[in-house]
């Protein structure tokens, strides 16, 4: 789930971006949940209470209570792992906008083409700061999975599914790439069909591991020595 804020003292603005939001992530299949604030300190306030954290917020520059500006600042401060994207009707303050590390600067009325292209991009750079999130394509649609939920992935034919906590999703990938790509987050390899995550392993047998909720995923016979190869750099703080 990806939450997305948006901040301008203008509801009828927030409407309309939350509506251009909410189509760009229906068309790329993506989760979303979209919060709107009519003022900066509101959205600070969210914040420094611990309620919720956003990945990508977009929001005004000109408001009455405080600037877009000042309001990223602020908030760089508390997270500095949100992406922004400034939506305004003035170009005044553009080269702060790059200051405070906002990814864009839009000007109203907002053209859904650039919206688009910006949000994406947005999508793109939080998938390659969060170790957590795995961006696949299904059926050419974008979507992403938290690697924290995954308990396993199985590939039958050509087909990969990521088995979570609490929901299976089928994507198709080549089983070694999605290994190579999943090397450095827990992930091993121990059958030819099943790439594991070792922070859900509970224990592991002589043919076979015990994930959380009891789920038994054999150990093939010439994945025994990655597997062993693991348990020793464990062992050893590797």
């Amino acid at each position: 789930m990806l939450n997305i804020a948006i901040c301008d003292d203008e509801k009828f603005q927030c409407a309309i971006v939350k509506k251009m939001i909410s189509k760009i992530c229906a068309k790329n299949n993506m989760e979303i949940s979209i919060d709107e604030f009519n003022s900066a300190s509101e959205l600070i306030n969210i914040y420094n209470r611990n309620i919720k954290k956003y990945s990508i917020i977009l929001c005004d520059i000109i408001m009455d209570e405080m600037n877009g500006i000042e309001l990223i600042r602020r908030m760089r401060k508390i997270d500095s792992s949100f992406q922004a994207i400034i939506i305004t009707g003035s170009n005044e303050y553009v080269f702060d906008g790059y200051d405070v590390g906002a990814l864009n600067y839009l000007i109203k009325p907002v053209d859904s083409n650039k919206l688009e292209k910006e949000f994406l991009r947005a999508i793109k750079s939080l998938n390659y700061a969060s170790p957590s999130t795995y961006t696949i394509n299904i059926n050419g649609k974008i979507s992403f999975i938290d690697l924290s939920s995954v308990l396993f992935f199985e590939v039958n034919n050509k087909t990969i599914t990521a088995n979570l906590e609490n929901k299976n999703i089928d994507f198709s990938m080549k089983i070694k790439v999605l290994e190579e790509e999943l090397e450095d987050k827990n992930f091993l390899r121990c059958h030819r069909s099943y790439l594991v995550n070792m922070s859900q392993v509970e224990a592991i047998l002589k043919n076979k591991i015990i994930l959380k909720h009891g789920i038994s995923i054999p150990i093939g016979r010439c994945y025994k020595k990655y597997l062993k190869k693991y348990l020793l750099e464990m062992v050893n703080g590797i």
